[in-house]
């Protein structure tokens, strides 16, 4: 963790939207996208279910741009860590799901990585949240840390 903390490293607003727009061919799902990851950084309940509906309509409106995957996976994931998720294998499962898809459309996209590692450490299973939070930082070593994607 010391390691990926000291590697962060502050994008320009310039910098972070190409980042996050990675992929995007259709301006209204990243605008979605964009909106739910400002919710989702609210840790609330409430902001939660609004980011999960808003990634929901960005993938129905492209479902090849990964981010949205990615930003849904984290939804599911904080479910789990906010207690509002009746089932947490079933919440967890869910994520694994959305971000093995987001990698499945671009496998060099380091945040998907990031929340992969996350949803491992959630699972406790350390080794392999240390790996994958590794591979994050192999491919995108100026943002090891990605919020949503």
């Amino acid at each position: 963790m010391k390691i990926i903390t000291a590697l962060q490293v502050k994008l320009t607003s310039g910098e972070m939207i190409h980042v996050l727009a990675k992929g995007a061919k259709n301006i209204d799902a990243f605008t979605k996208y964009l909106q739910a990851v400002d919710l989702w950084t609210r840790l609330t309940k409430e902001a939660n279910a609004q980011a999960k509906k808003l990634l929901e309509e960005a993938i129905a409106l492209d479902p090849e741009y990964p981010g949205p995957y990615i930003g849904l996976a984290k939804t599911y994931g904080m479910d789990v860590f906010l207690g509002t998720t009746q089932s947490p294998d079933q919440s967890l499962a869910r994520a694994f799901e959305l971000v093995q898809k987001a990698i499945s459309l671009d496998n060099t996209n380091g945040a998907a990585y990031s929340v992969l590692s996350w949803l491992y450490a959630t699972k406790r299973q350390y080794e392999k949240a240390i790996a994958e939070s590794e591979r994050a930082v192999s491919l995108n070593p100026i943002r090891p840390r990605a919020i949503c994607g």
